[in-house]
């Protein structure tokens, strides 16, 4: 078992206006008034599974070794689906049964992180560990929260709950490539300023366009072309359609101080190509 950061991070579809994540956050205090509390985000589209398992996938790494992530997306609350809680890359995981740790747990599973044992996970099933008065329409606050609280305080993670051996799979989009037309992906997410993040990473580019250099590579998107890999936002002139590997370590597509969303008139799941 990792040793502990006492830090816990949320990342929801709650959005900012309702009570929900403040409600998730009183439990938390009252369980372990000690722990961290971080917000990740709470600007997921309402039920994206998907757009969710990107962002935390993107973010976990940056936070200490032994840090618990809450993930709220959940559309199926009040179902038989389970509630996990899982130890991965030294870090804890409590999200649905939904997919949403999909990325997380193939990261994980690909680099055995910083040498930490192998994936587990159980079902969190123990009365003790969540509220005694459970909402079917809200597992983030009675279940999530209590457990995240009680792995932070130190409760090891079997006493949660039960092994579970299979998991949700969740149907990601994944870059695919020939040798013909190069590599294309989609729009998985947008951002604030309206940048067009792909699933095609930095290491798929380095990968399959071996032969090109930064500056002859070549991106399609919504019937507009382009031509090289910018360093930063600012490297092309404002207005520019561009692209370049954001912070996540995926292509983006942007305007330098523009949005692409409303030049390309496009969004999430717009076909991209690099060749």
């Amino acid at each position: 078992m990792p040793s502990l950061s006492g830090i816990i991070s949320i990342i929801t579809d709650f959005g900012y206006d309702d009570v929900y994540v403040g409600q998730m956050k009183g439990v938390i205090a009252q369980i372990d008034p000690a722990a961290t509390v971080i917000d990740l985000t709470h600007g997921v589209h309402p039920q994206d599974i998907v757009e969710g398992a990107f962002l935390l996938a993107g973010s976990w790494r940056f936070f200490p070794t032994g840090t618990v992530h809450v993930a709220v997306v959940d559309p199926g609350v009040g179902s038989r689906r389970k509630i996990l809680a899982a130890e991965a890359g030294g870090h804890f995981f409590v999200a649905p049964d939904n997919g949403i740790l999909e990325l997380v747990f193939e990261y994980a599973e690909r680099n055995s992180f910083r040498g930490s044992t192998p994936i587990e996970i159980v079902s969190v099933e123990n009365p003790a560990c969540r509220l005694p008065d459970l909402s079917v329409t809200f597992h983030g606050r009675d279940i999530m929260a209590p457990a995240a609280a009680h792995l932070t305080r130190g409760t090891d993670l079997t006493r949660l709950g039960p092994t579970v051996a299979g998991r949700v799979r969740l149907e990601i989009p994944r870059a695919t490539f020939d040798s013909k037309t190069g590599i294309t992906g989609e729009v998985v997410f947008v951002d604030h300023f309206g940048n067009l993040v792909t699933n095609i990473s930095r290491v798929e580019i380095e990968k399959r366009l071996t032969s090109k250099s930064a500056k002859d590579i070549r991106f399609e998107i919504a019937e507009k072309n382009g031509t090289g890999l910018s360093r930063t936002y600012s490297d092309d002139k404002p207005g520019k359609l561009l692209a370049l590997i954001g912070s996540m370590d995926l292509l983006e597509i942007a305007v330098n101080q523009g949005n692409a969303v409303e030049i390309l008139d496009t969004g999430k799941g717009e076909k991209v190509r690099v060749y």
